[in-house]
C-alpha cells in the first residue's frame, strides 16, 4: 500500500514557501553577481609603496626595506616607531592607507606635521586609516610616527599604500561584489526563515535556528567586507562589528547544532559543551567591550572551541543508530563547513603571524562553507520533515487498521473500549444504544456466509446514514453494534426510533430477507452514571426485544 503526503499540511506549506523564496533570492543574487562582475571588472586598486622605508625604534634605525618584510619582535607599549622615506606625490587627492594596530599615528611631510590620530583605549584593534597627502612636484620627506597600543603588541605591519582620496569606500564595495551579494542573500534568507518560524503557533525551532545562523553569518560576512567603514567616520567600528558578529555567530552555531541533535541520545553529553562555547562567546564580547583585553586576543581559542565542538557534533551524528537521509545531509553540511573553516583559520594565522600583520578574520573560504551549510540545512530540514510525516502517516495507518472493522469500516471493539472513557469524561450525560441483527444465522445457513457478510455490511451502512450525528458507531463483533451519544436527550433519541422499522424496511425491501434488528436504549442517569450498568441495561433491553422477535419468527431462530 502506498501513502501520499498531505499536500495541504502546515509543514508542506512552510517548506514550499521557504524553497520559493530561496529560489527567487538565488536567481536574483546570481544575476546581480554576474552583472556586477562584468560591470566593474577594472577599477582603481591600491598601490603599494615600492620604495624602501627606514624603520626606527626609539630613534634607532633597525631596518631598511619593505615594511611587511620586517618582524617587530621586541616592541613595548612605550616605544615609538618611525617610518621614513622619500616619495613624489604628484597627483591631487592622494591619500595614504595605513592598517593600524596603533594607539597613535602622526604624519610629517617635509618635517611638517600634517596629520594626527590618537586612540585612548587600552587595547586597540586593527583598523584602516586614510591619511590625506599634500601634492608636490618634488620629492618629499615622509615620516610616519606610531605608538603601539598599551597591551596589544604586534609582530608585523602591512605595507602602506597610496590610493586616490575618497576611493577607499568605493574600492571596498567594488572589491567584493560577490561577497556583498552573498551576505545580502544570507541576511534576507535568515529574516524569512525567522519570520516563518516565529509566525507559527508551534514554532519550528530548527527553522528558527537555521534562520538565526544565516542572519548573523550574513552580517558577519558583510562586516568582513569593511562595508560599515563606508558609513562611519569611526575607524574601529567595522573591526568591532566584524569580531562581535563572529562571536555572536558562534552562539547561533551552537543553537543550530542543538536544534539538530536534541533528539540524539548523545545530546546530554554535547549539551554542556554547546553551553560552554556560547558562554565563552558572551564572555569575550562583554569583557572586550569593557576593554579588559583586545577583541582579537581570544580569537584563536574561540576558533579552537568551535572546531572541537564541530568535530564532536559530527561524531555524535555518526554514532546515532538512526542514520536517516536527513542526518547524512546534516553531517555532510557540517563537514563541508568545518573544512572551509579550517582553511580560513590556517589562512588567518599564516597571514597574521608569518606573512604580515594585515590579516583579517574575513570569509575568504568560510563564506562558501556557510552558504553550503545553510542551503543543506534547509534541505535537511525538508527531508527530515518528510521523514517525520511519513512515520506519522505509517503510525496513523496502522492505528486506523487496529481501530477499524475490516468489513464495515466502522470502529471496532478495541476502539470503543479505549475511547469511550473520553466521551464519558466530557459529560456525565450519555446514551448507549445496543443493536443486534435479526436472522443472521438464517441468512448464513440458507444463502452462504458471503451473503451473511453482505447482510452485516448493509446494516452498517444503514446505521451510518440513520444515526449520522452519533458520537460513535462501532461493531462489537458478529452481528452486534453499539451507538453512543454524549447527551441524554430522550426526545431526540425517541424521534430517531419513531419510524426506525420503516426506515430499515425501505433500506432493504429489495433483499430477502429484509434487514431487521433488535436494540436496547439506556441512559446514564438511569444507572447513576455507572458505565458498566448502562451497558448491561442496554444489552438486557436489546435481548428482551430479540426474544419477542424470535417468538414471532420461529423459523429464524439461531438454534
Amino acid at each position: 500500500m502506498k501513502f501520499k503526503l498531505d499536500d495541504n499540511s502546515q509543514e508542506k506549506k512552510i517548506l514550499n514557501t521557504v524553497w520559493l523564496f530561496t529560489g527567487l533570492i538565488i536567481v536574483l543574487v546570481t544575476f546581480l553577481w554576474f552583472f556586477m562582475s562584468f560591470l566593474t571588472p577594472f577599477h582603481e586598486t591600491y598601490d603599494k609603496f615600492s620604495s624602501f622605508w627606514h624603520i626606527s625604534v626609539n630613534d634607532k634605525v633597525v631596518y631598511h626595506g619593505r615594511i611587511s618584510n620586517y618582524r617587530f619582535n621586541h616592541i613595548h607599549n612605550n616605544d615609538v616607531i618611525t617610518f621614513s622615506t622619500k616619495k613624489m606625490i604628484n597627483k591631487n587627492n592622494t591619500s595614504l592607507m595605513v592598517n593600524v594596530p596603533f594607539s597613535a599615528v602622526k604624519l610629517y611631510q617635509n618635517k611638517k606635521l600634517t596629520y594626527t590620530y590618537h586612540e585612548k583605549k587600552k587595547f586597540v584593534p586593527m583598523a584602516v586609516l586614510e591619511i590625506p597627502l599634500s601634492k608636490s612636484n618634488e620629492m618629499q620627506d615622509l615620516k610616519i610616527v606610531v605608538e603601539p597600543s598599551i597591551n596589544d603588541p604586534f609582530t608585523n605591519i602591512a605595507d602602506f599604500r597610496l590610493i586616490k582620496s575618497g576611493t577607499l569606500n568605493e574600492t571596498i564595495i567594488k572589491d567584493s561584489p560577490q561577497t556583498l551579494l552573498l551576505a545580502s542573500f544570507l541576511i534576507i534568507l535568515g529574516i524569512i526563515l525567522i519570520a516563518l518560524a516565529s509566525s507559527l503557533i508551534r514554532t519550528l525551532y530548527q527553522v528558527f535556528a537555521i534562520g538565526l545562523y544565516s542572519l548573523l553569518g550574513g552580517i558577519w560576512i558583510l562586516c568582513c567586507t569593511k562595508i560599515i567603514q563606508v558609513f562611519s567616520t569611526n575607524h574601529f567600528i567595522n573591526t568591532y562589528a566584524e569580531f562581535y558578529s563572529l562571536y555572536l555567530t558562534g552562539i547561533a552555531f551552537s543553537l543550530l547544532q542543538y536544534a539538530f541533535i536534541r533528539d540524539n541520545k548523545y545530546c546530554k553529553k554535547i549539551y554542556p559543551m554547546l553551553i560552554f562555547t556560547s558562554c565563552f562567546s558572551v564572555f569575550i564580547i562583554v569583557f572586550s567591550y569593557l576593554n579588559f583585553f583586545s577583541i582579537q586576543a581570544p580569537l584563536v581559542i574561540f576558533q579552537l572551541f568551535e572546531a572541537i565542538t564541530n568535530i564532536v557534533f559530527i561524531i555524535a551524528l555518526y554514532l546515532d543508530s538512526d542514520w536517516k537521509t536527513s542526518k547524512r545531509i546534516v553531517a555532510i553540511a557540517f563537514i563541508v563547513h568545518f573544512a572551509f573553516g579550517i582553511l580560513d583559520i590556517l589562512r588567518y594565522n599564516i597571514e597574521r603571524y608569518l606573512i604580515a600583520n594585515e590579516a583579517h578574520i574575513g570569509s575568504t573560504y568560510t563564506q562558501y562553507g556557510l552558504l553550503v551549510l545553510i542551503v543543506l540545512m534547509v534541505y535537511a530540514f525538508a527531508i527530515r520533515n518528510e521523514e517525520i510525516i511519513r512515520v506519522q502517516i505509517k503510525e496513523t495507518t496502522w492505528q486506523e487498521i487496529a481501530y477499524t472493522d475490516s468489513l464495515t469500516k466502522l470502529r471496532n471493539r478495541t476502539y470503543f473500549n479505549e475511547k469511550i472513557s473520553e466521551i464519558i469524561h466530557e459529560t456525565n450525560k450519555y446514551t448507549i444504544i445496543y443493536f443486534d441483527l435479526n436472522g443472521l444465522k438464517y441468512v448464513n445457513d440458507n444463502f452462504s456466509h458471503v451473503a451473511g457478510d453482505m447482510f452485516i455490511l448493509d446494516f452498517a451502512t444503514f446505521l451510518k446514514s440513520h444515526f449520522n450525528d452519533a458520537n460513535m458507531i462501532a461493531r462489537m463483533g458478529g452481528d452486534e453494534f453499539i451507538i453512543v451519544y454524549n447527551h441524554c436527550n430522550q426526545e431526540k433519541i425517541n424521534g430517531l426510533f419513531e419510524n426506525f422499522e420503516e426506515a430499515e424496511y425501505k433500506a432493504s425491501h429489495h433483499k430477502d430477507p429484509p434487514l431487521t434488528s433488535s436494540y436496547g436504549i439506556a441512559y446514564s442517569f438511569e444507572c447513576n452514571n455507572d458505565f458498566n450498568q448502562v451497558i448491561s441495561l442496554a444489552d438486557y433491553r436489546m435481548y428482551c426485544m430479540k426474544n419477542k422477535y424470535y417468538e414471532a419468527h420461529e423459523n429464524e431462530r439461531r438454534n
